[in-house]
């Protein structure tokens, strides 16, 4: 049985959850987020050198969902899609994405689990919902 991460990173727009969402993907859409997300870890092999909270993330042992906070630049990216490398059936992808757009984080992540990913890195989640309740938690390097 293969453990299961949810990684992501925010910054600063709008992470919107709704349930009553009724819009259903499209399997293009899903292709393409799947060869994207292939690509980058294609991609992110250039970068050989991996930072100590890379070993600290790769080591967690229970099922977790974890934020990765930064400034922009500092390689947040760059250490989730090295992370996805690591384990088996990963996935990542942008929340930003424009394809995307017409679903909320839920619905994206719900889809991919249910075709079978295990470990899903979500990037560019600008803002979190608050868990009960109205509005947003605004994250420190949020813009007010």
């Amino acid at each position: 049985m293969y453990k299961q991460h949810v990684f992501c990173t925010y910054i600063g727009t709008k992470f919107i959850y709704n349930p009553l969402d009724v819009l259903i993907m499209e399997e293009k859409i899903l292709s393409s987020l799947m060869l994207t997300s292939r690509r980058l870890f294609s991609w992110v092999t250039k970068f050989k050198r991996k930072r100590h909270l890379f070993y600290e993330l790769r080591n967690i042992d229970e099922e977790y969902y974890v934020g990765i906070r930064g400034f922009r630049g500092v390689g947040k990216t760059v250490l989730m899609l090295q992370l996805a490398r690591e384990f088996p059936k990963s996935v990542y992808f942008s929340a930003d994405s424009t394809l995307l757009k017409p679903f909320s984080i839920y619905e994206v992540v719900k889809k991919l689990a249910d075709i079978g990913f295990k470990n899903i890195f979500i990037d560019e989640i600008r803002e979190l919902p608050r868990p009960y309740g109205r509005g947003f938690v605004r994250s420190e390097t949020t813009p007010r």
